[in-house]
């Protein structure tokens, strides 16, 4: 690489049915590869628990039985991205979380 280049980590997106084992699959390909661990669906509750207004956004979704939105997925997946430990690559677990892609 040139000057000033930057090397690009290794970026994973997990997708299945439920029940098709990816959270399980997910960590462990994050720890072979030594990347983070995105887990949408964790990161969701964790966010409507704390009152985020992220999670306050996707409680509204979430209270409804719905899969939450792209608009709000994608702000939860980028916020941690953008944190420490993602530099380097990531897996995303549950992430888009609806079949139009987010």
């Amino acid at each position: 690489m040139g000057a000033g280049a930057s090397k690009l980590g290794l970026h994973v997106v997990m997708m299945g049915p439920p029940g098709a084992g990816k959270d399980t699959q997910a960590k462990q390909f994050a720890e072979a590869c030594g990347v983070l661990w995105i887990p949408t669906g964790d990161m969701l509750r964790e966010a409507t628990k704390a009152r985020t207004a992220v999670g306050q956004r996707a409680q509204i979704w979430m209270d409804r039985g719905e899969l939450v939105d792209g608009e709000t997925a994608i702000r939860l997946v980028v916020d941690r991205m953008g944190q420490d430990g993602a530099r380097h690559g990531s897996v995303l677990d549950g992430f888009p979380r609806t079949v139009g892609g987010g």
